[in-house]
């Protein structure tokens, strides 16, 4: 379960998120190519992932369950995504001020759908 992907997908995941981690992109993608609801899903995803991963680890060292390693690096590719593109939404404030658009601190963004389900507001 715990290994890494394959070192072209980590690449190809670490160029998309070095892409995404730029605020003009970030902010221009969310406005004309993806709709946010794209990004909340993965960000939704990620989070998800993050809080399951403790669980199904130890469901499967006692052997209940058997767990996909495709899936596990299925999530950390989608981790590295969403790292770099909470990176680019955080950053907003310095190329969309013009718009309303402001910064937030990152570990606020990265965990938004963590921090909402908690009741605390963004």
């Amino acid at each position: 379960m715990l290994s890494l992907p394959q070192r072209s997908h980590l690449i190809v995941a670490f160029c998309i998120a070095g892409f995404f981690a730029i605020p003009i992109v970030t902010l221009v993608s969310c406005m004309v190519i993806f709709p946010i609801f794209f990004y909340g899903a993965l960000a939704i995803a990620v989070n998800a992932g993050l809080l399951a991963i403790p669980v199904v680890y130890f469901l499967d060292r006692l052997g209940l369950t058997s767990f996909s390693t495709d899936l596990w690096h299925r999530w950390v590719l989608a981790a590295i995504v969403w790292s770099g593109v909470a990176f680019g939404i955080a950053n907003w404030g310095t190329m969309g001020s013009q718009i309303g658009a402001k910064n937030m601190p990152f570990l606020e963004v990265f965990f938004s759908p963590v921090l909402l389900l908690l009741g605390y507001p963004i």
